[in-house]
């Protein structure tokens, strides 16, 4: 029984459900119009969902401080090696971290 239904549960379907059962899809609304895959597939290349709306990234974040970290740290302790290995190829590149600006030009 479970193989039949991993076999069912494609990410195809799963993409549907999570269109349909998002903020844009109709959920269990029969007749209600709402975002779904066939409607992304019949689009030429975008769907206009409206303006963005403010502020709801950082009430979805988990991390301390609200903050996406973008460089993770062993990345950083290596930027030392990279710079020395390819002698200031990366002049300019700028990394942040817990809101300190730091790069390898300086």
């Amino acid at each position: 029984m479970e193989a039949a239904f991993l076999r069912r549960f494609t990410p195809q379907r799963l993409i549907a459900f999570e269109l349909r059962f998002g903020p844009y899809g109709a959920g269990l609304h029969a007749f209600r119009k709402g975002l779904s895959l066939q409607e992304l597939e019949r689009a030429d290349r975008t769907v206009d969902l409206g303006p963005l709306q403010a502020g709801l990234l950082p009430r979805r974040l988990i991390h301390q401080g609200k903050r996406i970290m973008l460089p993770p740290e062993p990345m950083l302790a290596d930027l030392e090696r990279v710079d020395a290995k390819f002698g200031r190829a990366a002049a300019g590149f700028a990394t942040t971290t817990h809101g300190c600006t730091t790069s390898l030009a300086s």
